[in-house]
């Protein structure tokens, strides 16, 4: 797979967002509608699969998606399925992300994919065309991701969390030129009583997360990215004139 600049990934979402405001002539602000974004561009409507039972035992699969006879399907393990009959709202987050990190792939490799097969001569249009399928331990960070996986997690971040929007919501919180946030005494007074502390995230990193519909934990890793968190304890420096 070959090497893909940041910039380039963040300009394919923006242009993926662009036709999408165009086509659905709505207001650009957070959250972004991911399964709009689905429908509006792609005509796709994400189906509940239960993926567990179709692969390996112990193969945590999220995701998969496919392409056939020009037709996109994208199917989401029902434990992550927040509408009924499954109503599993509380992996609203961890399904909004699933499916943008599908459409990474879809936007970034799905073209090249299909022209590949055709060279190859592998190429079938009435058979399906599996070209991800994502597993839980995708998720892990600092995992040794295949690079496609890389990108796609890094489409996803982008399209939930488009950094013009991410700015004026700080703006919007803070007013302008404000600086980053440390979070770390925060942080260490709410580890103090958590039963798990692991999970704890202060609550400006609570409160873009709700706005963006996303999980805590990927806000934080984009506040902190952006520069506008941070989560290690605050050293002064010493200077000498």
């Amino acid at each position: 797979m070959a090497f893909m600049p940041e910039k380039h990934i963040e300009d394919e979402t923006l242009e993926l967002l662009q036709s999408f405001f165009d086509k659905s002539k709505l207001e650009r602000r957070p959250p972004i509608g991911v399964e709009d974004i689905l429908e509006f561009v792609y005509d796709v409507i994400p189906c509940a699969v239960d993926l567990q039972s179709q692969y390996e035992t112990g193969d945590t699969v999220l995701g998969r998606s496919m392409y056939t006879d020009g037709k996109l399907t994208i199917e989401v393990d029902q434990s992550l399925y927040p509408y009924p009959p499954h109503n599993h709202d509380n992996m609203r987050g961890r399904f909004r992300y699933t499916l943008a990190h599908e459409l990474g792939h879809i936007k970034l490799h799905l073209p090249a994919k299909i022209e590949n097969a055709k060279q190859a001569n592998l190429w079938d249009d009435a058979a399906p065309f599996v070209f991800s399928v994502f597993r839980k331990n995708d998720l892990a960070v600092g995992s040794r991701k295949p690079p496609e996986e890389w990108q796609a997690d890094r489409f996803a971040k982008y399209l939930l969390m488009p950094t013009d929007m991410v700015l004026a919501a700080w703006e919007d919180k803070f007013g302008p030129n404000h600086g980053p946030e440390n979070v770390f005494e925060e942080m260490e007074e709410l580890r103090k009583v958590a039963v798990h502390p692991e999970f704890v995230r202060a609550q400006i990193v609570r409160d873009m997360a709700e706005l963006f519909d996303v999980s805590a934990e990927a806000m934080q890793y984009r506040l902190v990215d952006m520069k506008l968190v941070e989560t290690e304890r605050q050293t002064q420096g010493t200077f000498n004139f």
